[in-house]
């Protein structure tokens, strides 16, 4: 197809009408001998095979769904926020929609209906990653979370899709949340963890990997509690531990006074999370006599003792 060309005239608002010039002969014949197989007309056949191919069924389900519309005035409750009533749309959220609907293989609202009631346990969670500090939301907000949180529950390949379709952004920083987002979705479905290792104590979780752009015996520490303790912020110190070293994020490091006149690195939560860079100290990390689960339980013993 070399040209196409749309008349504008428009039938009562809700449909247009295109001419298509200049298609080749042999694609013809294979439109022609489809239409006949389907036993429908060739202009019938084309327009239902477009209407599938580009249907926008989130759009769709976000837009008229009273279920949609409930969670949504749910999680403005939820983060003090109000639902924007004006609703927005561009070619960025139907691509990405488009992507959604191939990755996870929807193509019915009923389709997305289980999706979203599969997945209405994580909404606030997910909100609570992106939407921190919003005094109003978007309308269709908690479908496009569940559908995140639905993509968080599916295999790595999927998951990496999600990031190179979907979400990609050239800032390492960008990659390290997307990843951190769907490890926390994970984590409360009781999944693997796509990298690295996790250990669960008292529902409290440790979480220790290694980003692609660190050195070995370079860790990532991401500690996470149970929702009770959502809203607590505590000082909590480090452990001390043989060759190893931490130091916290910026917005979870404090100092704590140990004695008179001496102040300590330590550490906080905020919203239930906290999270650490852990080295090793002095010798090569195959050698480091604390390997990563002493590390993890002495983690977990400490903030056990001073929270619980």
């Amino acid at each position: 197809m070399s040209e196409k060309e749309h008349d504008m005239t428009n039938v009562g608002g809700e449909s247009v009408t295109y001419t298509l010039r200049n298609i080749p002969a042999d694609i013809d014949r294979m439109i022609t001998d489809l239409a006949n197989h389907a036993r429908k007309p060739k202009a019938t056949f084309l327009r239902e095979f477009l209407e599938e191919s580009f249907r926008d069924v989130i759009d769709s389900f976000s837009l008229k769904n009273p279920l949609i519309a409930s969670l949504d005035e749910e999680l403005a409750c939820y983060l003090g926020a109000e639902v924007m009533e004006k609703r927005f749309q561009s070619h960025y959220i139907t691509r990405s929609n488009q992507e959604y609907q191939k990755l996870l293989g929807i193509s019915t609202e009923d389709e997305l209906r289980r999706v979203v009631l599969n997945n209405t346990p994580y909404l606030q969670v997910r909100a609570a990653q992106v939407l921190k500090g919003w005094s109003r939301i978007p309308r269709g907000i908690s479908l496009t979370f569940s559908l995140f949180a639905e993509i968080a529950g599916r295999d790595r390949e999927t998951i990496d899709r999600a990031w190179n379709r979907i979400f990609y952004s050239q800032l390492q920083e960008k990659k390290h949340r997307f990843y951190q987002d769907i490890e926390a979705i994970r984590a409360l479905k009781k999944l693997p963890v796509l990298s690295g290792y996790r250990w669960t104590k008292d529902d409290i979780t440790v979480r220790i990997y290694r980003p692609e752009d660190y050195a070995y015996g370079a860790w990532r520490v991401v500690l996470t509690l149970p929702e009770n303790y959502d809203i607590q912020m505590w000082n909590i110190p480090f452990p001390e531990l043989e060759s190893r070293r931490f130091t916290a994020d910026p917005g979870y490091s404090v100092l704590i006074s140990a004695e008179p006149d001496r102040w300590d690195q330590a550490f906080r939560f905020v919203d239930g999370t906290c999270e650490l860079h852990l080295y090793t100290n002095g010798v090569e990390e195959d050698q480091n006599p604390t390997p990563l689960p002493d590390v993890a339980q002495a983690l977990l013993k400490v903030v056990a003792y001073n929270l619980l």
